[in-house]
């Protein structure tokens, strides 16, 4: 289906096979959006699309839990890297979290099926819309220091950092506007576990060790293929608890994005650092029992 914001084509039968959603396209309808380019159009195609995705899902039987974002399919079966309609959606003020509000009320069901972490997006994003989450607490002042390092795409390492500050270069891992392919890190103490998410593979394996040598279990990435996306967890020792505290800044945006711990599960929020698409040019983390921002 193909929206322009005054007609639906129904372009191809939906008996037929098409290529649209990596991984997905077997099982799945497209929805293509003709870009608007001014706020009345996007307000037009906006209803229409509306009412076009609850008609389909009302004439099935089905609910909003069938409605997908490509990022949300793309999470679920792969062989795609693609965020849409996320972007598109954002120049006009809108989520995906709002399309999906919309279409529910628009089918009388009230029922908001769940999205993928923070807005199905792919990451995080600017605080000021960034996912739900509680206050972090306070730092105490216990602390284990945390190294770590970006390797420059077709490059060489970066100098390891410990901890971070906001004052200087050797306050963050990276090349501000450069994209990195392999990231290594590793705690004074206790176990840190982190993995990489790139533009090409997605997701990767975790990762518990550090070793320059070893590309496989030492590190996080795979060469030559760009980083745009960082999760890691610590595990206290001594039941001594703390969690690691990250963020990223990409080449694409201004400023850091919003503060991560650990994975997301424990206060709400982002589970991971970067956002899909733009590669993570900056990072910056640290190990405490609290956030010291």
């Amino acid at each position: 289906m193909e929206l322009d914001g005054s007609k639906v084509y129904d372009t191809v039968p939906q008996n037929r096979l098409c290529w649209h959603v990596g991984n997905g396209n077997w099982c799945t309808i497209g929805i293509e959006l003709a870009h608007a380019t001014n706020a009345t159009d996007f307000a037009k195609q906006w209803t229409e699309a509306v009412k076009w995705a609850g008609d389909t899902l009302r004439a099935r039987g089905w609910d909003t839990s069938r409605l997908l974002s490509h990022y949300e399919a793309a999470r679920i079966w792969g062989g795609s890297d693609h965020t849409d309609p996320i972007g598109y959606f954002r120049q006009y003020g809108k989520t995906w979290s709002d399309f999906k509000r919309d279409v529910a009320a628009y089918m009388g069901s009230g029922y908001i099926a769940p999205i993928a972490p923070t807005d199905g997006n792919g990451g995080t994003y600017q605080p000021s819309t960034s996912a739900t989450r509680t206050s972090f607490p306070k730092s105490t002042g216990k602390s284990v220091n945390i190294h770590y390092a970006l390797h420059n795409r077709y490059g060489a390492w970066n100098s390891a950092v410990t901890n971070f500050n906001d004052t200087n270069s050797e306050g963050f891992a990276g090349v501000p506007y450069g994209s990195h392919d392999m990231l290594i890190a590793w705690a004074d103490s206790g176990t840190l576990r982190y993995r990489v998410h790139t533009k090409e593979s997605g997701w990767l394996g975790w990762v518990q060790a550090a070793n320059y040598n070893d590309s496989v279990n030492g590190m996080a990435g795979i060469w030559g293929q760009v980083i745009d996306g960082v999760q890691m967890y610590y595990i206290t020792p001594n039941g001594d608890y703390k969690q690691v505290y990250y963020r990223s800044q990409d080449v694409a945006h201004a400023g850091y994005w919003d503060e991560v711990c650990d994975d997301g599960t424990t206060y709400g929020g982002d589970d991971y650092a970067g956002i899909y698409g733009y590669a993570l040019d900056r990072l910056q983390a640290y190990i405490s029992d609290g956030t010291r921002r």
